[in-house]
């Protein structure tokens, strides 16, 4: 979920662009609501999943927040 100012179909769309290059993983990411992006991952095992949810992470810290990303924990 992203709930931000900056949230829009465009961006939503960009985040569906970015996630479609992922191997082995299916997305659906929707403008549900103003200002609220919902973003369903699935894939075939943690790792692509892993990949894909850290992607649109940091493509939303960095769009819409103006943020960097954080580091991954371990």
């Amino acid at each position: 979920l992203v709930w931000h100012e900056e949230a829009s179909r465009a961006v939503a769309e960009r985040l569906r662009e970015a996630v479609a290059a992922c191997d082995r993983v299916r997305a659906g990411i929707d403008l549900v609501d103003d200002r609220l992006i919902v973003a369903r991952l699935a894939a075939s095992n943690g790792v692509p999943f892993s990949a894909a949810r850290r992607l649109v992470r940091t493509l939303a810290l960095t769009s819409m927040f103006g943020r960097q990303p954080v580091p991954d924990r371990k």
